[in-house]
């Protein structure tokens, strides 16, 4: 049995079942006290869970030397507390143990701090929303996704069959409560700003959500939880910007997700709060809160210290809620190495890795045989950013907010029988909820044996799981896609399946057409439990709603949602969606769009750029003049624009993203916005570029990366004593090392030179692991130049190279790469020194006759005057005089042959 860390348990027979939930799961894991915490904790600060009938401001009493005191109300209907005590008095440890043992006390914890979790993008080249639909976007995998188009075959999210609306509680740090794309929920028995608790749940102006972190119903701003909420519940077949795991789920706003752990406890209450109170007033009050989200957590946290906070998913398990957790953005064993809340020992908890467009464990997530249950999607996931944007973000934060998505998925997918059941014995119906979750996964094998399901989350298996629980008719229909045809009447097609026999004239099609619903027979095809029916032709222009019904004999029946449909008179495409780029600091880089006019009729598109930092500009498809509008566009015509970002003073690795809106001159409401991230990569180096690696510590002004490489003294013979770079490539990855930005362009006959070693004075080399010297070429592609196979013969003698650079090299944006490979067992030392990448020279007397011959570099400032307008923008020219003509300078640079007599040329290098 594990050891109990750092938390004392008591019992007594008046505790009511809601408290023996929270204790159950303490006494299960826990035998002693006598770990120590090693979690770091807010000092002055414990949480403490009285039993039901304690009074906890009597505890202060006891504890006066200790000032001890409350400080706030976690939950009141689980009666628990954040004390606050003078630390500088007494020891953390003692206090907590004599706090424990008071008769009062039920448990009685540390408040540990807790970080959010998040990975920003680094290599944001995936398409749109992959994570739904995976086309082999950008080099991935095809169907490497959660399936989201084949489910909302069978439901798209919005309420239960019954009605109830469905509620997904984010705990997150802050949200645009604003987005036109998002779909909040409101508390609306509470009346916002009035300073009183209308409803009396014991939160006061609760109507936008909570904000645990001051006790307020004011959410507070937040990109984090802005994208983590469109992940779950973008508003989807809206006609704007991306769609959520579901298409109308709202989402209840909870600030509380990092800082302290009294804070992640106190937004667990008030999600636990809002669900009991619907489940005791049967939906009058409260919330149908089905999932819970939370993208944060404490690394390497041992569960034993966290009891509070574990035992409240079971709580929240209990009233009906599945929550979902990121685990930690760390290649590390969660079994081995714990986390928090990820190894919490809960039923209704559902732990979640980050995979890859390609099916693969990202390398940066951690895992867990026993701990961890799936993995899904959370590698550049494309959603909602605050300001009514869009971006691309990385991390098991994104991978979550898939899983709470699916859970609430699963409950507008559910049947009549299934959510009465559910309503009826809630803890009980939850867990089978999660259970589809895992049997409806896809199997990978990056997570085969190291996840708790082997696989990776598709919500339609999950759906159709679902689809056996306790049901009775079921329809199943692909919705009618926008059209251009004002003249044939729209076939709606769908199935409809029961375990019993369907009435005859009661699978009805309704409608809605000038605002009045209307209905038609749905009519067998022939096809097996396929039926149709048909809605008039209308002009270009209409919005058609519809939906479809349909019982059974016993009077079990099933509702589509509601579909939207138009008949196409204005529309436009504008692709890419998403672009990005890198050059070095004062570049421009230019990015092409291009609009296609997909309506019946001409139109014109306004262009505009927002939200970009570094100078962004709009121009014709040849660069030549700068235009705020597309020219006027025929049907199915298209018009090709260019963009330019010019790169600004920064450092490598700064970005800036521009977001070009495309509007439509005839219907402003049709749009369309692209994403332009362009990177900078610095200062660019010039040559000669040189690196004898003086010290033990790495360059930043020569090197942007390295992984597990060293400058040590191991080296034999080290040609520039006496360090050398240390490359010794574990069983895991590889070793390695890359250049900042070396500026080759026009030095297209550089020379690489280098002295490297085989194992030296360390470890042998065996095959496979290798040494590895690439570049980065032109199209921004790795090359090799050399290799170095591990299996060769021992070296004590460094050897030097010279490698000539090939023309691809020959760029602004070169970089060098060196790194190793290596295989199981021992790791193998490769050795290299005297880096050095300079023009090639021939530079004495060559010829023995006393003439010296060498190579120079001159500089020439050349005028110019271009006439026939502007000269492009890299061309530095002004019109001075108004004529038309605009003039500049160009500085041109040539290497030039020489001969020197009477002696050695003075330019000749040592």
């Amino acid at each position: 049995m594990n050891i109990f860390k750092n938390f004392y348990l008591k019992t007594k027979d008046t505790i009511r079942l809601i408290l023996f939930l929270l204790a159950a799961w303490s006494i299960s894991s826990s035998s002693s006290s006598d770990a120590k915490d090693n979690s770091t904790y807010f000092p002055g600060e414990l949480i403490i869970q009285f039993f039901e009938d304690s009074q906890p401001n009597l505890l202060s009493e006891d504890f006066q030397s200790q000032k001890l005191k409350p400080k706030r109300l976690l939950s009141r209907r689980l009666n628990i507390w954040l004390y606050e005590y003078d630390a500088k008095s007494t020891s953390d440890e003692a206090l907590l143990e004599s706090v424990s043992n008071h008769n009062e006390v039920a448990i009685a914890q540390f408040n540990h701090e807790v970080s959010l979790r998040s990975t920003f993008p680094d290599d944001p080249n995936f398409g749109n929303q992959w994570a739904l639909h995976n086309t082999a976007q950008l080099g991935g995998v095809v169907d490497a996704d959660i399936d989201a188009p084949e489910a909302w075959d069978i439901a798209t999210g919005d309420t239960t069959v019954q009605g109830d609306e469905i509620v997904i509680a984010v705990i997150d740090g802050g949200f645009d409560l604003n987005h036109n794309d998002l779909l909040f929920w409101k508390n609306e028995l509470e009346i916002p700003g009035n300073g009183i608790d209308d409803d009396g749940n014991g939160y006061i102006d609760d109507y936008h959500g909570w904000n645990a972190y001051n006790n307020s119903g004011n959410i507070p701003g937040g990109n984090h939880g802005t994208h983590v909420t469109g992940i779950c519940a973008a508003a989807g077949n809206n006609g704007i910007g991306v769609s959520g795991v579901n298409w109308n789920v709202k989402v209840m706003p909870i600030a509380g997700s990092s800082g302290s752990e009294a804070t992640v406890v106190a937004a667990y209450g008030y999600v636990f709060e809002m669900r009991k109170r619907f489940n005791e007033t049967d939906g009058a009050e409260g919330a149908f809160v089905v999932s819970t989200n939370s993208s944060f957590g404490v690394d390497f946290g041992n569960p034993d210290n966290f009891p509070i906070w574990c035992a409240m998913y079971d709580s929240m398990g209990q009233a009906g809620i599945i929550s979902a957790a990121a685990t930690a953005n760390l290649n590390i064993d969660i079994d081995v190495q714990g986390d928090v809340p990820t190894a919490c020992d809960s039923d209704y908890l559902l732990s979640v890795t980050n995979t890859t467009n390609s099916d693969v464990k990202n390398t940066g997530a951690a895992y867990g045989a026993t701990t961890i249950d799936l993995g899904a999607p959370g590698t550049t996931i494309f959603s909602t950013t605050s300001g009514n944007s869009y971006g691309y973000l990385t991390g098991t934060s994104m991978a979550t907010p898939q899983v709470t998505g699916a859970v609430a998925l699963m409950y507008s997918g559910a049947c009549a029988g299934f959510i009465s059941a559910y309503k009826n014995d809630p803890a009980t119906y939850a867990l089978d909820v999660l259970q589809t979750i895992l049997d409806g996964t896809d199997p990978i094998p990056s997570l085969n044996g190291i996840t708790v399901s082997g696989g990776r989350l598709n919500i339609f298996n999950s759906l159709n799981e679902m689809g056996q629980l306790l049901c009775g008719t079921a329809i199943t229909h692909t919705p009618l896609e926008d059209t251009k045809d004002s003249v044939n009447p729209y076939e709606v097609i769908c199935e409809i399946k029961s375990d019993t026999t369907l009435s005859a004239g009661d699978q009805l099609l309704y409608y809605n057409l000038d605002a009045i619903w209307q209905i038609d027979t749905l009519t067998p095809t022939g096809q097996p439990d396929e039926f149709h029916a048909f809605i008039p032709a209308q002009s270009p222009g209409t919005i058609i709603d519809y939906y479809l019904y349909a019982i059974d004999a016993n009077g079990s029946a099933d509702t589509t949602d509601i579909v939207t449909f138009q008949v196409i008179d204005y529309a436009m495409t504008l692709d890419p969606l998403f672009d990005s780029a890198s050059a070095v600091v004062d570049d421009t880089v230019w990015y092409q769009l291009t609009i296609t006019n997909n309506g019946l009729y001409s139109d014109q598109y306004a262009l505009t750029s927002s939200g970009n930092f570094w100078n962004t500009t709009i121009w014709d498809s040849a660069g030549f003049f700068i235009i705020n509008s597309s020219s006027v566009l025929l049907e199915d015509s298209s018009f090709t624009f260019r963009v330019s970002v010019v790169i600004s003073n920064s450092f490598f690795g700064e970005s800036d993203t521009a977001i070009i809106d495309v509007v439509s001159g005839s219907n402003p409401a049709i749009f369309g916005q692209s994403s332009l991230i362009t990177t900078s990569l610095g200062v660019p180096l010039t040559l000669p570029f040189e690196e004898e690696f003086p010290t033990t510590t790495i360059d930043p002004a020569k090197w942007v990366s390295f992984l597990n490489i060293e400058i040590n003294s191991i080296g034999l013979n080290i040609p520039s004593p006496p360090y050398a770079l240390n490359l010794n490539g574990g069983p895991v990855g590889a070793d390695t090392i890359v250049s900042q930005v070396i500026d080759l362009d026009g030095q297209c006959n550089s020379v690489l030179r280098y002295d490297y070693q085989r194992t030296g004075g360390g470890n042998s080399t065996e095959t496979g692991d290798n040494l590895y010297f690439e570049y980065l070429d032109s199209s921004a592609n790795w090359q090799l130049l050399q290799q170095y196979l591990g299996s060769d013969t021992d070296m004590t003698e460094f050897i030097q190279v010279a490698h000539d650079l090939p023309n691809d090299a020959c760029h602004k944006a070169f970089r060098l790469r060196i790194r190793s490979t290596g295989t199981a067992g021992p790791f193998d030392d490769w050795f290299v020194d005297n880096i050095n990448i300079s023009l090639p020279y021939i530079c004495g007397d060559v010829n023995f006759d006393g003439e010296f011959v060498g190579i120079i570099e001159l500089t020439y400032l050349v005028d110019f005057v271009f006439r026939g307008g502007p000269p492009p923008p890299f061309i530095p020219a002004a019109d001075v005089n108004g004529d038309g003509e605009f003039v500049g300078i160009l500085e041109l640079t040539y290497l030039v042959d020489f001969i020197f007599r009477g002696g050695p040329a003075p330019v000749c290098p040592n």
